[in-house]
Order: structure tokens, then sequence, then C-alpha cells
């Protein structure tokens, strides 16, 4: 597994992290919970029509352009790495 990210001092700069944190309240956890487990059910499922890569926002009830999104990568479509 990685992490990636982009601060809010620099945008543009993707990089890795060896940690994350979410501050967040027990509704949204589960909103994510929600979004992880159906993520990784539709990329278990080796669908081929699947996107390369999924947004919580897309999923997210109540999201705006002020909240992070979460993004995951289809590890059908990029392989660099799948643990």
């Amino acid at each position: 597994m990685k992490i990636y990210g982009y601060a809010t001092i620099e945008p543009d700069e993707l990089k890795e992290m060896r940690e994350m944190s979410l501050q967040a309240t027990p509704g949204r956890l589960r909103e994510i919970a929600e979004f992880l487990i159906m993520t990784a059910d539709e990329i278990a499922s080796g669908n081929d029509n699947s996107p390369d890569h999924f947004h919580f926002q897309d999923h997210a009830g109540n999201w705006n352009e002020e909240l992070p999104d979460i993004v995951v990568i289809n590890t059908n479509v990029y392989t660099s790495d799948r643990q």
C-alpha cells in the first residue's frame, strides 16, 4: 500500500506520505468506510469496465470544494504496488 497526497500549501506537487490522519465526524468516517468497501468490491470484481481510479467526492453526500477528496487507485489498472 502506498499513500500519496497534495499539500494545501504546494497543491501541484504530489508527495508520497508515510502516514495520514483523518479528522472527521463519525458520520463522515462511516461514509469513507462505505466508499472504501464499495471501491474494494469493484476492484475485486475484476470488471474490465471499472475506472482506473475512484473519487470519494463522487460518493459522498454534502461534499463541496472546500473538503479534501480521497482517491483510490484501481490496482487492476496500475499494478506497481498491490499490497
